[in-house]
Protein backbone atom coordinates (compact mmCIF):
# COMPACT_ATOMS: atom_id res chain seq x y z
CA UNK A 1 0.00 0.00 0.00
CA UNK A 2 3.08 2.50 1.13
CA UNK A 3 3.44 2.39 -2.65
CA UNK A 4 0.84 4.87 -3.68
CA UNK A 5 2.81 7.68 -1.44
CA UNK A 6 5.60 9.66 -2.52
CA UNK A 7 8.41 8.59 -0.43
CA UNK A 8 10.95 11.30 -1.91
CA UNK A 9 8.62 13.93 -0.22
CA UNK A 10 8.97 12.88 3.08
CA UNK A 11 12.61 13.28 5.25
CA UNK A 12 15.05 10.16 4.89
CA UNK A 13 15.25 10.12 8.55
CA UNK A 14 11.28 10.09 9.10
CA UNK A 15 10.91 7.77 6.72
CA UNK A 16 13.83 4.91 7.77
CA UNK A 17 12.52 5.22 11.10
CA UNK A 18 9.64 3.14 9.64
CA UNK A 19 11.15 0.76 7.94
CA UNK A 20 12.31 -2.46 9.69
CA UNK A 21 13.92 -5.54 8.02
CA UNK A 22 12.77 -4.19 4.44
CA UNK A 23 9.70 -3.63 5.24
CA UNK A 24 7.44 -0.57 5.88
CA UNK A 25 5.54 -0.74 9.02
CA UNK A 26 3.69 2.88 8.84
CA UNK A 27 3.67 6.15 7.51
CA UNK A 28 4.96 9.05 9.13
CA UNK A 29 2.95 11.83 10.43
CA UNK A 30 4.72 13.59 13.65
CA UNK A 31 8.97 12.87 13.57
CA UNK A 32 9.64 15.05 16.63
CA UNK A 33 13.79 15.75 16.29
CA UNK A 34 15.65 16.73 19.57
CA UNK A 35 17.11 20.33 18.48
CA UNK A 36 18.75 23.54 20.42
CA UNK A 37 16.97 26.46 20.42
CA UNK A 38 18.76 29.61 21.21
CA UNK A 39 17.46 33.50 21.77
CA UNK A 40 18.98 35.14 19.14
CA UNK A 41 18.33 38.68 20.95
CA UNK A 42 19.99 37.60 24.04
CA UNK A 43 23.21 36.43 21.92
CA UNK A 44 23.56 39.16 19.84
CA UNK A 45 23.10 41.15 23.50
CA UNK A 46 26.27 39.30 24.83
CA UNK A 47 27.87 39.67 21.77
CA UNK A 48 27.64 36.09 20.90
CA UNK A 49 27.32 35.96 16.34
CA UNK A 50 26.12 32.37 16.71
CA UNK A 51 24.59 28.98 17.80
CA UNK A 52 26.84 26.73 19.39
CA UNK A 53 28.31 24.13 17.19
CA UNK A 54 29.72 22.32 20.11
CA UNK A 55 29.30 21.41 23.64
CA UNK A 56 32.25 23.55 24.40
CA UNK A 57 30.28 26.43 23.09
CA UNK A 58 27.40 25.63 25.01
CA UNK A 59 28.82 26.06 28.35
CA UNK A 60 31.02 29.01 27.20
CA UNK A 61 27.59 30.58 25.98
CA UNK A 62 25.42 29.69 28.98
CA UNK A 63 28.30 30.82 31.72
CA UNK A 64 28.01 34.03 29.28
CA UNK A 65 23.86 34.25 29.09
CA UNK A 66 23.58 33.50 33.06
CA UNK A 67 21.88 35.87 34.41
CA UNK A 68 20.17 35.18 37.69
CA UNK A 69 19.81 38.35 38.69
CA UNK A 70 17.29 39.20 35.82
CA UNK A 71 15.93 35.87 36.45
CA UNK A 72 17.36 34.37 33.28
CA UNK A 73 19.05 30.86 33.51
CA UNK A 74 22.17 29.74 30.93
CA UNK A 75 20.30 26.89 29.75
CA UNK A 76 17.29 24.23 30.00
CA UNK A 77 17.39 20.95 29.48
CA UNK A 78 15.51 17.45 30.97
CA UNK A 79 17.40 16.72 34.37
CA UNK A 80 14.51 15.20 35.97
CA UNK A 81 15.29 11.78 37.21
CA UNK A 82 14.40 9.16 35.38
CA UNK A 83 13.12 8.52 31.40
CA UNK A 84 13.94 12.41 31.47
CA UNK A 85 17.63 12.21 31.88
CA UNK A 86 17.77 9.23 30.76
CA UNK A 87 16.83 10.26 27.39
CA UNK A 88 18.76 13.04 27.65
CA UNK A 89 21.82 11.10 28.08
CA UNK A 90 21.44 9.03 25.39
CA UNK A 91 20.68 11.49 22.99
CA UNK A 92 23.97 13.66 24.24
CA UNK A 93 25.59 10.66 24.02
CA UNK A 94 24.93 10.00 20.04
CA UNK A 95 26.14 13.49 19.86
CA UNK A 96 29.38 12.78 21.27
CA UNK A 97 29.56 10.23 18.32
CA UNK A 98 28.68 6.97 20.55
CA UNK A 99 25.41 4.80 20.08
CA UNK A 100 24.09 2.94 23.40
CA UNK A 101 24.87 -0.42 22.42
CA UNK A 102 27.70 -2.23 20.19
CA UNK A 103 25.96 -1.31 16.84
CA UNK A 104 27.55 -1.69 13.41
CA UNK A 105 29.05 1.52 12.16
CA UNK A 106 27.45 3.00 8.73
CA UNK A 107 29.78 5.97 8.31
CA UNK A 108 29.54 8.41 10.57
CA UNK A 109 26.15 6.86 11.87
CA UNK A 110 25.04 3.57 12.94
CA UNK A 111 22.82 0.49 11.65
CA UNK A 112 19.66 -0.25 13.29
CA UNK A 113 18.44 -2.37 10.60
CA UNK A 114 19.79 -5.51 11.47
CA UNK A 115 20.39 -5.64 15.28
CA UNK A 116 21.96 -9.31 16.46
CA UNK A 117 22.72 -10.38 20.00
CA UNK A 118 26.25 -9.28 19.79
CA UNK A 119 25.30 -5.87 18.77
CA UNK A 120 23.42 -5.82 22.90
CA UNK A 121 26.53 -4.88 24.69
CA UNK A 122 25.62 -1.73 26.24
CA UNK A 123 28.21 0.60 25.56
CA UNK A 124 28.30 3.56 28.11
CA UNK A 125 31.58 3.07 30.24
CA UNK A 126 34.28 4.66 27.82
CA UNK A 127 35.31 8.16 26.83
CA UNK A 128 32.01 9.31 25.33
CA UNK A 129 29.69 7.89 27.74
CA UNK A 130 32.23 9.36 30.82
CA UNK A 131 32.41 13.16 28.49
CA UNK A 132 28.98 12.94 28.39
CA UNK A 133 28.07 12.50 32.11
CA UNK A 134 30.71 15.65 32.53
CA UNK A 135 29.10 17.94 30.36
CA UNK A 136 25.65 17.29 31.67
CA UNK A 137 27.10 17.53 35.06
CA UNK A 138 28.73 20.84 34.08
CA UNK A 139 25.16 22.26 32.93
CA UNK A 140 24.18 22.18 36.49
CA UNK A 141 26.08 25.76 37.50
CA UNK A 142 24.10 27.82 34.71
CA UNK A 143 20.57 25.76 34.81
CA UNK A 144 17.33 27.46 36.86
CA UNK A 145 16.25 26.69 40.01
CA UNK A 146 14.12 23.26 39.84
CA UNK A 147 16.66 21.62 37.49
CA UNK A 148 16.58 18.76 39.11
CA UNK A 149 12.82 18.28 38.35
CA UNK A 150 12.87 19.80 35.20
CA UNK A 151 11.88 17.50 32.40
CA UNK A 152 9.48 17.84 28.89
CA UNK A 153 7.26 20.71 29.99
CA UNK A 154 8.88 22.76 31.76
CA UNK A 155 11.92 23.43 29.89
CA UNK A 156 9.37 24.26 27.19
CA UNK A 157 7.14 26.49 29.77
CA UNK A 158 10.50 28.68 31.24
CA UNK A 159 12.59 29.11 28.09
CA UNK A 160 8.98 30.44 26.30
CA UNK A 161 8.46 32.52 29.22
CA UNK A 162 11.70 34.27 28.86
CA UNK A 163 13.46 31.74 31.59
CA UNK A 164 16.16 30.04 29.91
CA UNK A 165 18.42 31.44 26.78
CA UNK A 166 18.71 28.04 25.66
CA UNK A 167 17.33 24.68 25.60
CA UNK A 168 16.65 21.36 24.29
CA UNK A 169 13.36 21.17 22.73
CA UNK A 170 11.25 18.61 20.90
CA UNK A 171 10.67 20.18 17.47
CA UNK A 172 6.91 19.83 18.24
CA UNK A 173 7.01 22.11 21.34
CA UNK A 174 8.85 25.24 19.56
CA UNK A 175 4.81 26.17 18.74
CA UNK A 176 5.23 27.29 22.58
CA UNK A 177 7.09 30.46 21.49
CA UNK A 178 7.24 30.58 17.63
CA UNK A 179 3.06 30.56 17.58
CA UNK A 180 2.64 32.79 20.55
CA UNK A 181 2.99 36.71 19.68
CA UNK A 182 2.86 37.05 23.72
CA UNK A 183 5.85 34.93 24.47
CA UNK A 184 9.10 37.06 24.76
CA UNK A 185 11.14 34.34 22.72
CA UNK A 186 8.42 34.72 19.53
CA UNK A 187 10.47 35.85 16.31
CA UNK A 188 13.75 35.52 18.52
CA UNK A 189 14.42 32.26 18.52
CA UNK A 190 16.95 30.19 15.62
CA UNK A 191 17.45 26.21 16.09
CA UNK A 192 21.06 24.40 15.73
CA UNK A 193 20.73 20.17 15.38
CA UNK A 194 22.21 18.30 18.88
CA UNK A 195 26.04 20.26 19.68
CA UNK A 196 28.28 18.14 19.69
CA UNK A 197 31.44 16.82 21.31
CA UNK A 198 34.20 14.54 20.88
CA UNK A 199 34.59 16.09 17.50
CA UNK A 200 31.71 13.84 16.27
CA UNK A 201 28.95 14.92 13.70
CA UNK A 202 25.89 16.82 14.43
CA UNK A 203 23.05 14.78 15.16
CA UNK A 204 19.86 15.09 16.72
CA UNK A 205 17.71 12.38 17.57
CA UNK A 206 14.66 11.68 16.22
CA UNK A 207 11.63 10.82 18.27
CA UNK A 208 7.61 10.96 17.40
CA UNK A 209 4.54 9.14 15.62
CA UNK A 210 3.92 7.27 12.71
CA UNK A 211 0.48 5.86 11.77
CA UNK A 212 0.29 1.71 10.67
CA UNK A 213 -2.65 -1.04 10.18
CA UNK A 214 -2.81 -3.27 12.80
CA UNK A 215 -2.33 -6.98 11.74
CA UNK A 216 -5.23 -7.98 13.20
CA UNK A 217 -7.56 -5.55 11.22
CA UNK A 218 -9.95 -7.29 9.04
CA UNK A 219 -9.32 -7.74 5.74
CA UNK A 220 -12.53 -5.96 4.47
CA UNK A 221 -11.49 -2.91 6.91
CA UNK A 222 -7.94 -2.09 5.58
CA UNK A 223 -8.31 0.04 2.67
CA UNK A 224 -10.18 2.31 4.42
CA UNK A 225 -8.05 2.76 7.21
CA UNK A 226 -4.79 3.26 4.47
CA UNK A 227 -7.43 6.14 2.69
CA UNK A 228 -7.63 7.12 6.07
CA UNK A 229 -4.04 7.09 6.65
CA UNK A 230 -3.08 8.74 3.41
CA UNK A 231 -5.34 11.83 4.19
CA UNK A 232 -3.83 12.21 7.70
CA UNK A 233 -0.27 12.55 6.37
CA UNK A 234 -1.45 14.10 2.93
CA UNK A 235 0.40 17.46 2.20
CA UNK A 236 -3.33 19.40 2.69
CA UNK A 237 -3.84 18.06 6.09
CA UNK A 238 -0.02 18.65 7.33
CA UNK A 239 -0.49 22.04 6.15
CA UNK A 240 -3.95 22.37 8.47
CA UNK A 241 -1.84 20.84 11.68
CA UNK A 242 0.37 24.16 11.35
CA UNK A 243 -2.30 25.98 11.37
CA UNK A 244 -3.62 24.95 14.94
CA UNK A 245 -0.53 25.24 15.98
CA UNK A 246 1.05 21.96 14.96
CA UNK A 247 4.46 22.87 14.38
CA UNK A 248 5.76 19.21 12.81
CA UNK A 249 5.70 17.75 8.92
CA UNK A 250 7.88 15.11 7.78
CA UNK A 251 7.21 16.36 4.00
CA UNK A 252 9.94 18.72 2.58
CA UNK A 253 6.93 20.10 0.58
CA UNK A 254 4.96 21.17 3.99
CA UNK A 255 8.10 22.47 5.41
CA UNK A 256 9.59 24.75 2.47
CA UNK A 257 5.45 26.28 2.33
CA UNK A 258 6.12 30.03 2.94
CA UNK A 259 2.64 30.10 4.56
CA UNK A 260 4.07 26.96 6.98
CA UNK A 261 7.94 28.88 7.41
CA UNK A 262 5.83 32.11 8.40
CA UNK A 263 3.87 30.13 11.58
CA UNK A 264 6.20 27.37 12.59
CA UNK A 265 10.13 28.28 11.41
CA UNK A 266 11.44 25.59 13.73
CA UNK A 267 9.71 22.87 10.76
CA UNK A 268 11.68 24.93 7.93
CA UNK A 269 15.16 24.33 10.51
CA UNK A 270 13.99 20.89 10.90
CA UNK A 271 13.93 20.41 7.26
CA UNK A 272 17.27 21.11 6.72
CA UNK A 273 18.78 19.87 9.56
CA UNK A 274 16.88 16.56 7.72
CA UNK A 275 18.42 17.03 4.50
CA UNK A 276 22.02 17.71 6.04
CA UNK A 277 22.04 14.48 7.19
CA UNK A 278 21.77 15.91 10.91
CA UNK A 279 18.59 13.59 12.21
CA UNK A 280 18.86 9.89 12.90
CA UNK A 281 17.40 7.67 15.31
CA UNK A 282 20.36 4.82 15.77
CA UNK A 283 20.82 7.09 19.60
CA UNK A 284 17.60 4.85 20.67
CA UNK A 285 18.07 2.42 18.99
CA UNK A 286 14.88 -0.53 18.16
CA UNK A 287 15.87 -3.18 21.21
CA UNK A 288 13.28 -4.00 23.79
CA UNK A 289 15.44 -3.32 26.91
CA UNK A 290 15.76 0.49 25.80
CA UNK A 291 13.21 1.70 28.68
CA UNK A 292 15.30 -0.44 30.96
CA UNK A 293 18.49 1.53 29.45
CA UNK A 294 16.74 4.89 29.98
CA UNK A 295 16.01 4.08 33.81
CA UNK A 296 19.24 2.77 34.53
CA UNK A 297 20.49 6.08 33.11
CA UNK A 298 18.05 8.50 34.14
CA UNK A 299 19.20 7.36 37.75
CA UNK A 300 22.60 6.90 38.12
CA UNK A 301 23.46 10.05 36.42
CA UNK A 302 20.54 11.74 38.53
CA UNK A 303 22.60 10.66 41.39
CA UNK A 304 25.91 12.38 39.67
CA UNK A 305 23.77 15.61 38.69
CA UNK A 306 22.22 16.13 42.56
CA UNK A 307 26.40 15.54 43.52
CA UNK A 308 26.08 11.90 45.05
CA UNK A 309 27.94 10.21 42.96
CA UNK A 310 31.06 10.92 40.44
CA UNK A 311 30.89 10.91 36.21
CA UNK A 312 33.12 7.90 36.72
CA UNK A 313 31.03 6.12 39.04
CA UNK A 314 27.64 6.81 37.51
CA UNK A 315 29.23 5.44 33.78
CA UNK A 316 30.82 2.01 35.21
CA UNK A 317 27.29 1.22 37.60
CA UNK A 318 25.12 2.32 34.48
CA UNK A 319 27.27 -0.06 32.30
CA UNK A 320 27.25 -3.04 35.15
CA UNK A 321 23.93 -2.66 35.38
CA UNK A 322 22.78 -2.93 31.61
CA UNK A 323 25.05 -5.74 31.20
CA UNK A 324 23.41 -7.36 33.88
CA UNK A 325 19.56 -6.91 31.95
CA UNK A 326 21.13 -7.82 28.89
CA UNK A 327 22.30 -11.39 30.37
CA UNK A 328 19.51 -11.39 32.16
CA UNK A 329 17.25 -11.62 28.86
CA UNK A 330 19.82 -14.15 27.08
CA UNK A 331 21.74 -12.34 24.10
CA UNK A 332 25.01 -13.14 25.26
Amino acid sequence: MAGSIDRSDFQAAAWEGVVHDGKTLAIPIQPHPEIFAYRTDLFKQAGIDKGPKTTEEVLADAKKLHNPGKNVAGICWNAARGTPLGQTFLQTLGAFGQAPIALTKKGDDYDTGNIKPKNMHPTIDNPAGLAVAKYLAGLIAYSPPGILDMAWDERTRVFAQGGCAMTYVWSGNASAWDADPASPAHGNVAYVPHPAGLGAPNRSTLGGWSLGIPTNLPKERQQLAWKVIEWLTGKEMMIKYTEHGDCVSPRHSVSQDAAVVKRCPAVKAVDEFASAGQIASWQRPPVPELQQMVDVLGTQMHEMISGKKKPEAAVKESQKLIDRAMHKAGYY
